[in-house]
């Protein structure tokens, strides 16, 4: 009879979905890689750099640090929405500083 009663509850009133877990991206040694090597050119190249360069590897390191961040930091659904967006607005804002610079370096000469 308890059994019935338990198919019925679980007809009547399905068990709500869980959500599904964020993935785990594992260490990310290749992004933090990638961070520190952006880094060190941006800290040994700084005096040679101009303002549109200088804004290009800024502008490149904290997109870098935002998708670190948004991987390995448990974050709100907001947090994360924002992150997101700072995060795509800073790399193509760093593609368009950087095709100025391609353009004005070797083009334009």
């Amino acid at each position: 009879m308890a059994k019935q009663y338990r198919k019925l509850q679980k007809k009547i009133h399905p068990p709500a979905p869980k959500p599904k877990p964020r993935m785990s991206y594992g260490k990310d040694y290749f992004l933090l890689a990638v961070i520190v090597f952006t880094g060190l050119i941006f800290a040994v190249a700084w005096q040679s750099l101009d303002a549109a360069n200088i804004t290009l590897y800024s502008l490149l390191l904290t997109s870098l640090c935002i998708t670190y961040a948004r991987r390995h930091i448990k974050l709100t659904e907001k947090q994360d929405y924002y992150l997101e967006k700072i995060g795509i607005v800073a790399t193509i804002t760093a593609l368009f500083f950087f095709i100025f610079v391609f353009y004005r370096q070797f083009i334009a000469e």
